[in-house]
């Protein structure tokens, strides 16, 4: 909407129009560019366009993902100023929304995420408080204590999000001023906080939040009833839209909340997006748990057969060391207090094992255990042992299997897969690579699916998929039932041949879980 004030003369240049609409269009084209917003979700450089129909166009193209949860608000005109480089100007022109709505929040909100996230922007946080507050007449302080209350209430990179809960009305309370650490005398949450990651269990869904500076941990259970479809899906893209790179873990032990104050579990409950009925249950703990090094691991090496090796060897020619068969049994649990103490790698170095020869049947199960991407999947696991491991890769932390798992439905059992599977993917801090396909994801992953997990549904001819099946089912026959021709232990060799090129991204993952016997029956 057009502001009331007459805009036939350009304050700007020496410029005089007929009507206003004229002097509109002047005023966003060049040189003056008064009404020039930036996309607050391009972090790597400042992208800004001339209007905010220029804005949704690039929304459509690059930030597909995000434009079903942006409301048709966010790409009006009046919202556009909380984006504008020039608000003074833009505020001449059009008329913005208020302040307090909830669209205006979440806009300043993007921005301020943005600006945490961007390298050069062409302001400073400190330039774009004080634009808007001089154009709405906030005072400094109302400005400061604002910019807070967005980002508190709505985390870093977590702004795109429309939460799938009715906010609840609070009620009027002192301001106390916020502090960075947690004191017994003062439970409610001062400090920025953000959802880490969380896991399906058997009462419902367990979620870990932190505290911006890494201080401070909270676990909270959610009911089962209360973790719909919507629900889960929203939460799993916010938690993998998360851009930190730092090795925050959560502390093995929290303490729990015994009759928590209602402003805490409100605070959360806001955070998480969900109403605060719905938290049944809420640890905190006030330490930071850091992963070890990747060099203190040893590393694993996959010996392969050298291309100008005669091909015509007998059966028993040794091409990798012998390990644990598949019906060896499986510690009961794995502890954590051992955890820098890694156990032996898939492939050990000893020149005594290594001259041992195995079968064809032997070398098969390697194999199988390994996997050889893309050409062929990881074979999977026996968790029906009553063990867990703990798996990190970057900023990200999972203990597989997840408590519980044996009482969730199939469907459960495969969002919880496919969660890892991403998450675990994109741990080190890297965006998830659109090129990627569903089927290549879990087979990459194919080691931790659960027993009883659905199948999921592919479409398309999937050949590449396909491919991989079959070449599995092959191994796992001849792992079952022994070769029964030159072709089959040709063909072995061949896939043993592949593993030097396979990918290895998996290869920690595989390491930490070797000691769990094959499931290929």
């Amino acid at each position: 909407m057009i502001a009331s004030t007459s805009l036939t003369m350009c304050w700007i240049c020496p410029e005089t129009f007929n009507n206003n609409r004229d002097l509109k269009n002047h005023l966003m084209a060049s040189p003056h560019s008064c009404m020039r917003v930036i996309c607050p979700w391009c972090t790597r450089e400042e992208s800004t366009y001339r209007r905010m129909t220029e804005l949704k166009n690039h929304v459509e193209r690059r930030h597909a993902v995000l434009l079903k949860t942006l409301q048709p608000e966010f790409f009006g005109e009046s919202n556009g100023f909380w984006l504008s480089l020039q608000p003074e100007n833009y505020k001449r022109i059009v008329s913005p929304n208020a302040w307090e709505s909830t669209m205006a929040i979440r806009t300043r909100a993007a921005v301020l995420s943005w600006l945490e996230g961007i390298k050069r922007p062409t302001k400073g946080q400190k330039e774009w408080e004080s634009g808007w507050d001089a154009v709405i007449g906030k005072t400094s302080k109302s400005s400061q204590n604002s910019s807070i209350a967005i980002r508190s209430d709505t985390p870093m990179s977590e702004s795109r999000f429309v939460n799938d809960y009715d906010e609840e009305i609070e009620e009027p309370q002192l301001k106390r001023p916020r502090c960075e650490s947690y004191s017994p005398t003062r439970p409610e949450i001062q400090v920025d906080l953000e959802v880490q990651s969380f896991h399906m269990t058997g009462d419902g869904v367990t979620i870990q939040v932190v505290s911006t500076n890494g201080t401070l941990w909270y676990r909270c259970d959610i009911k089962r009833e209360e973790t719909n479809a919507r629900f889960l899906d929203t939460l799993l893209r916010r938690v993998n839209a998360r851009m930190h790179t730092s090795s925050m873990i959560p502390p093995p032990v929290m303490t729990n909340v015994e009759n928590p104050e209602r402003e805490l579990k409100l605070k959360l409950a806001k955070i998480i997006g969900i109403n605060k009925a719905a938290i049944i249950r809420i640890s905190r703990a006030s330490a930071t748990f850091t992963p070890p090094r990747a060099d203190d691991e040893p590393s694993i090496h996959i010996p392969t057969t050298p291309k100008d090796q005669n091909q015509n060897l007998p059966m028993t020619r040794c091409t990798m060391m012998k390990t644990p068969r598949v019906a060896e049994e499986a510690p009961k649990a794995l502890d954590l207090s051992q955890k820098n103490s890694s156990p032996l790698p898939i492939q050990a170095t000893d020149t005594n094992i290594s001259k041992k020869c195995l079968t064809i049947k032997e070398r098969v199960l390697m194999v199988l255990k390994m996997g050889s991407m893309p050409l062929l999947a990881p074979a999977r696991r026996d968790w029906n042992k009553k063990m867990q491991f703990t798996i990190t890769e970057g900023s990200t932390v999972i203990h597989w299997p997840p408590e519980g798992w044996t009482k969730m439905t199939p469907d459960q059992k495969l969002l919880t897969w496919e969660y890892a599977a991403m998450t675990l993917e994109t741990g080190a801090g890297s965006r998830m690579n659109p090129a990627l396909e569903r089927s290549y994801l879990l087979d990459k992953f194919n080691m931790l699916a659960l027993p009883g997990t659905a199948e999921p549904a592919y479409g398309g001819e999937m050949i590449s998929r396909k491919a991989r099946y079959y070449n599995y089912e092959w191994l796992r026959q001849l792992a079952i039932h022994g070769y029964k021709s030159t072709a089959d232990e040709e063909f072995v060799e061949m896939v043993e041949g592949s593993m030097s090129r396979r990918d290895k991204s998996t290869d920690d993952v595989l390491r930490r879980i070797h000691t769990v016997p094959l499931r290929i029956s």
